[in-house]
């Protein structure tokens, strides 16, 4: 094997090593559940209730801007991913041993 090629070797795997952890990092997204309050049958007896009901909305909807974010980051990892596999055909397509 050449060096170049060697060398092409160990920077495939030391950056398929960088996305595996990045991937395990990020592979599960947590979907955050609608706050409770919103479907309640009983309406808001005091101010308290309400404000208590807003506080849990306000924090649902900074779990889904997080949720979104993390299948976004889902998403990156997977067309990383999907562009070394579809680069190492390539190179095994060449005919290069060790891609």
């Amino acid at each position: 094997m050449s060096r170049a090629c060697r060398n092409l070797a160990v920077l495939f795997v030391l950056l398929s090593g960088l996305f595996t952890r990045a991937a395990s990092a990020v592979d599960y997204c947590v979907e955050p559940g609608e706050p409770l309050c919103i479907n309640s049958r009983y309406s808001f007896d005091e101010e308290f209730s309400a404000l208590r009901c807003k506080r849990e909305v306000e924090t649902y909807l900074r779990q889904v801007g997080d949720y979104a974010a993390c299948l976004e980051r889902l998403r990156e990892v997977q067309l990383q991913k999907s562009s070394m596999t579809l680069s190492k055909l390539n190179c095994r397509l060449r005919g290069t041993l060790g891609c």
